[in-house]
């Protein structure tokens, strides 16, 4: 998926790998979030890009998190979003 989004072979071992899947990240999230601007103000972290078997995610026990699995000709992503709403002046005025 990666080298389809730079249009070149990308060898999953190299530098430039997590860095494209990353970016993926970030295409994924802004979409989201533009999604979510008619309704809520949002804002979103930097992805972190976890690779390879055998691996554990630490994560805020107090967050809802989402997650989304996706299959594709590619290969399979697991997409995962913790959610964390902030209380702002706005929120606390509407009441």
């Amino acid at each position: 998926m990666v080298g389809r989004f730079v249009g070149m072979e990308i060898d999953p071992d190299g530098p430039d790998f997590a860095d494209g899947v990353g970016e993926l990240a970030n295409m994924i999230s802004g979409g989201a979030k533009a999604r979510f601007a008619a309704e809520r103000n949002v804002s979103i972290s930097c992805p972190s890009v976890v690779m390879g078997p055998n691996h554990r995610v630490i994560q805020q026990k107090d967050l809802p998190v989402v997650e989304l699995p996706i299959q594709s000709e590619c290969g399979e992503i697991l997409i995962v979003l913790a959610i964390q709403e902030v209380e702002t002046a706005t929120n606390r005025a509407a009441g």
